[in-house]
């Protein structure tokens, strides 16, 4: 049987990620702040391609800074600015384990579907010389009835030709 996976995550890392990032959850709650669907529909954010403008703006503030407001101070921009870098680069690292942990776990599942496809073979072929298997696998029998694919009806033969759209 060719696996996708060679052995899984050892027990000790996964316990110590999740024990980290349950932390880091934790830690970032403190700091999180809850918006309704309404609101981020008002919202004005920096969208795709919106730095850039932001940062020169921020830089021309800097160099002209008699020209603003008494009130106004540019390194509060340059502060959110970075704020904002920070929280993209580690937006992006939760994207990427997660798009990793994604691909294990898909990779696990057509395992698993590997596993069960030959385990119902053997189990389907075991069933006619054993009575106590062949009345286990009715709630096999039964789970294939009510959720498994009917691929006699997705394909038409020559007997049943494909409906036409009118």
């Amino acid at each position: 049987m060719s696996k996708f996976l060679k052995e899984p995550i050892p027990s000790a890392i996964f316990n110590s990620a999740m024990t980290d990032i349950s932390a880091l959850k934790v830690q970032v709650m403190q700091y999180s702040v809850a918006l309704a669907s309404s609101e981020k529909q008002r919202m004005r954010v920096m969208a795709e391609g919106r730095e850039g403008y932001v940062r020169l703006l921020s830089r021309i503030a800097l160099s002209h800074v008699d020209s603003l407001s008494r009130n106004d101070d540019p390194a509060q921009l340059i502060a959110a600015l970075d704020y904002d870098q920070q929280l993209e680069d580690l937006r992006q690292l939760l994207m990427s384990v997660s798009e990793q942990i994604s691909n294990i776990q898909a990779a696990n599942s057509n395992d698993i579907m590997i596993l069960s496809d030959r385990y119902t073979a053997s189990l389907q072929a075991g069933r006619t010389t054993n009575s106590a298997l062949d009345t286990a696998m009715h709630e096999i029998d039964d789970w294939n009835k009510r959720y498994g694919s009917r691929k006699a009806d997705d394909n038409p033969t020559p007997d049943t030709p494909a409906s036409t759209p009118q």
